[in-house]
């Protein structure tokens, strides 16, 4: 999905020649950007073969080179393991999980050179209960049981 944020006859003239030259019509599509969609399907009509031949990336990109604030909508491979940046920071590695595998897990953005980072599968559903609830809540063993038997933790 692209997102398109274009608000008057200038931005969508400045798309024409990319698109097809028939978006230029301010008979047609002029009062378009004033809530009027009697011309909507013809708009999507022209678009929409133009999107089909073109990867969202190099829309985007002569939509923005144009000026106009166009985006395309990323979804979460898009957002995290394809970033370059995340890649360069080596922000995300590879961790084999007990039960799930291997997965990909965020290294904290804030690490500093003199400090190592520990990294930890994610835990299984009760894994430190113990931990927690005896630990630092003081509870027995006894205790922890009943709350489990009783659907609590």
């Amino acid at each position: 999905f692209i997102g398109c944020a274009t608000v008057n006859f200038g931005e969508l003239r400045r798309l024409s020649d990319f698109v097809c030259p028939e978006l230029d019509d301010e008979t047609m599509f002029g009062d378009f950007f004033w809530g009027s969609t009697a011309h909507a399907d013809d708009l999507e009509a022209m678009l929409v073969p133009c999107f089909f031949e073109h990867k969202r990336e190099e829309i985007v990109d002569i939509a923005q080179g144009r000026g106009l604030p166009w985006s395309y909508v990323a979804n979460t491979r898009d957002l995290v393991e394809a970033n370059p940046h995340l890649k360069a920071r080596g922000s995300l590695v590879e961790m084999e999980h007990p039960r799930a595998g291997k997965l990909l897990y965020f290294v904290p953005c804030n690490r500093f050179s003199e400090i190592g980072t520990r990294l930890l599968p994610a835990p299984f559903l009760g894994q430190h209960n113990e931990e927690i609830f005896g630990g630092w809540l003081g509870l027995t063993k006894n205790d922890i049981t009943k709350l489990a038997e009783a659907g609590i933790i």
